[in-house]
């Protein structure tokens, strides 16, 4: 891993003249790393700004009623592409493992790159922080997913019982989801799986009004699928979720090194509604979350703008790094209007 920062970083060394790609990332971060090996092979410049470990950088910024001063470690201006991995949950999370100076130092941290990216003007973002906020409402997107033809299931968000067992009782078999998962609750990364309600756990739900709760029918699946979008490149994963007890309800529980996946042909109509879900919430990369039936037929879960897409690469060989290479060098047209629109 030493050798791969060495290498990594070695992106600071290019020329401030140079037209570059803005990474704002997180350390430790595979994914990312996996990237920018790629763009230093390919002599492409760029900088990456870890969230926190901002002491590595010196920044300035000065703005009163006549002007503006920016004391950055690239060019704003020379900026064509901003590649945003920062992870959205960390927002506003503050773990127990940490004082209470340090939980202040990385949220204040967070806004501050959030602030600085603001600084540069007309940038494509990969995902713009905003775009993302609103593409991680449930709602909204179980909304646009019908508008752009997918199936859904039968969905409540409710604070009463009573709502809960009407969708009870017309399906027998529900299941509960977190309307969104923070990331860190402690000291270790901890995620909120969905749930099966059994008839048990129904009738031992108590008040809900004062935390309201997501649910679904279960649909019964004979895999579940992942549809990664990378600007307009796509790529679909049958994710083989019912082979592994655990992995039944929600794969994310499976052992990853468990699990199986291959890249699955799917039919086109799929695809392409799957790509008009991203220019309806002006996201450029996403992964979006499929049940399939046994009948074959294809459920939308959810849209997440910041999919993980590491292990899917690497067990099945699909292009997904190349292909966010070469978004972040050469975006078409198509992928900057649908930004600019939603911008």
């Amino acid at each position: 891993m030493e050798a791969l920062e060495k290498e990594i970083f070695s992106g600071f060394k290019l020329k401030m003249s140079e037209d570059k790609i803005l990474v704002l990332s997180s350390q430790n971060d595979l994914e990312t790393d996996l990237v920018l090996t790629k763009l230093n092979r390919d002599r492409i410049p760029f900088v990456r700004i870890n969230s926190f470990n901002l002491n590595n950088y010196r920044f300035g910024l000065s703005i009163n009623n006549s002007d503006s001063v920016y004391q950055l470690p690239f060019d704003n201006k020379k900026i064509r592409t901003i590649w945003n991995r920062m992870p959205f949950s960390l927002r506003g999370v503050f773990s127990r493992e940490n004082s209470d100076t340090e939980n202040l130092i990385n949220e204040e941290n967070f806004w501050f790159i959030r602030n600085i990216g603001e600084q540069i003007p007309n940038a494509l973002w990969i995902n713009h922080p905003s775009l993302e906020e609103l593409a991680n409402c449930k709602l909204s997107q179980l909304k646009k997913a019908k508008e752009v033809g997918l199936d859904i299931p039968d969905t409540v968000l409710t604070n009463t019982k009573e709502n809960v067992k009407r969708l009870y009782d017309k399906h027998e078999i529900i299941v509960f989801k977190p309307l969104f998962n923070s990331g860190q609750l402690s000291g270790n990364q901890s995620t909120l799986y969905t749930s099966v309600v059994t008839r048990e756990r129904f009738d031992s739900i108590g008040d809900i009004s004062i935390c309201p709760g997501f649910f679904q029918e279960y649909i019964p699946k004979m895999y579940d699928l992942r549809i990664i979008v990378v600007g307009d490149d796509i790529f679909p994963i049958a994710i083989y979720s019912q082979d592994i007890e655990e992995s039944r309800i929600d794969w994310r529980k499976g052992n990853p090194n468990s699990l199986k996946y291959c890249i699955k042909e799917v039919p086109d109509e799929l695809l392409d509604r799957s790509y008009r879900l991203c220019k309806r919430f002006g996201i450029v990369t996403a992964a979006i979350d499929f049940a399939v039936d046994k009948e074959g037929k294809h459920y939308f879960l959810d849209f997440n703008p910041s999919g993980r897409w590491m292990q899917f690469e690497l067990v099945t060989g699909a292009k997904i790094s190349d292909s966010i290479v070469s978004l972040l060098t050469n975006p078409s047209q198509a992928i900057i209007d649908t930004y600019n629109r939603a911008r």
